[in-house]
């Protein structure tokens, strides 16, 4: 038998988690550079217990505490004026663009080639020649989705008129160290404000991961909306999507669907309750120096392969140090580095470190040097 989901293959050997290392079958223990693709920050934890459990199979939860959205709103710099809870970082995402439709009248959204915006069929193809990197996805899935390389490049190019907004991660997730926030001018922002166009930034990885809510990098921009993932819920399975008080009257004339199964369950609003409560008491400089170390270890370990780790927004990824980026997924695998990227693995882990196949790398509350000890 055949199981597609990587994490379930049959011959899997990790079976168990705990703090910050995972365990395979014969017992022995691999500190986790990946954390749930950066979800878990406290470390691998059993899920925390619902006080609700003669109802947790209702639909949606409770009315949420004044305490609970004093939480919410700090995790943006714009006034919140509207929000919604999804299951997923694609999920949200894929709502954040249609709310964008439905408040501007438009239906093209802008992406940038080599960032990463979930599993959704109208973001899975790489470049202006719209390659797909799955089967099964029709022609029609990307027609009101563009694709450039820069934000100059889009004002260059596009009709500002014809699109609702343009979609960004604050740092490229096939290399961290590349930002398109960072290069968006005061001039630019305005602009987008002008022509209706709405900034959307996709903070799924890196939200939460350099400072409590969204990154430095968004906050600067006052964006119209911003999209949190799993990270805001210590990984369990939350997407969120927060609205500024500028859009909201727009958005509540409209009629949006956001519904999807469990969103807003009650052991969704208790788990992002209580990771709120930890995440808002977090010294960042903790993980920021774990990030660093963890960044050492590995640069050392993988030197004699052309790698290194590159990082930004709180988190980094493995890559080739020569290679350039042409004909690269939207996660920046490259053919070449494969030989290479395999042999720097397989010393990774002769050295009790885990890093998983997207090569991304996350820091935990733990120090890596403490607990290899």
């Amino acid at each position: 038998m055949h199981i597609f989901n990587s994490n379930l293959n049959l011959d899997a050997k990790l079976v168990k988690g705990e703090g910050p290392f995972l365990f395979n079958t014969e017992g022995d223990r691999f500190f986790d550079c990946w954390l749930g693709s950066g979800t878990l920050i406290f470390g691998h934890e059993k899920v925390i217990e619902s006080n609700m459990q003669s109802n947790w199979l209702l639909p949606e939860g409770p009315k949420v505490s004044n305490s609970y959205l004093d939480l919410l709103g700090k995790i943006v710099d714009f006034k919140i004026g509207s929000l919604g809870f999804q299951t997923s970082g694609s999920s949200a995402v894929h709502r954040a663009c249609r709310v964008a439709r439905a408040v501007t009248g438009k239906s093209k959204v802008a992406v940038f080639n080599l960032f990463w915006h979930g599993s959704d069929d109208s973001f899975l193809f790489v470049g202006e020649s719209k390659k797909k990197l799955s089967d099964g996805i029709s022609d029609s899935a990307q027609e009101n989705v563009s694709y450039f390389d820069s934000i100059d490049q889009f004002f260059d190019k596009a009709k500002l008129e014809e699109f609702a907004a343009i979609l960004v991660e604050p740092y490229q997730g096939s290399d961290p160290s590349v930002s398109v926030l960072d290069s968006i001018s005061d001039e630019q922002r305005n602009k987008l404000i002008n022509s209706n166009v709405l900034l959307v930034i996709d903070e799924v990885i890196t939200g939460f991961r350099s400072q409590y809510g969204s990154c430095a990098s968004s906050r600067k921009l006052q964006p119209d909306i911003v999209v949190f993932g799993k990270a805001i819920a210590s990984g369990f399975p939350t997407g969120l999507v927060v609205v500024s008080d500028r859009l909201t009257t727009s958005v509540k004339e409209k009629s949006i669907f956001w519904g999807g199964t469990f969103g807003a369950s009650p052991i969704q609003l208790e788990m992002v309750e209580k990771s709120l409560i930890r995440l808002s008491a977090l010294n960042y400089e903790i993980l920021a120096k774990n990030l660093k170390d963890i960044i050492k270890l590995i640069d050392e370990l993988v030197k004699d392969f052309d790698l290194k780790v590159s990082s930004g927004g709180g988190f980094g990824r493995l890559s080739s140090i020569s290679s350039n980026k042409e004909n690269t997924s939207s996660r920046g695998f490259i053919g070449g580095e494969k030989e290479n990227i395999n042999k720097a693995k397989k010393v990774l882990l002769d050295n009790k470190i885990f890093i998983n196949h997207n090569l991304l790398i996350f820091p935990s509350i733990f120090n890596i040097y403490d607990k290899m000890r």
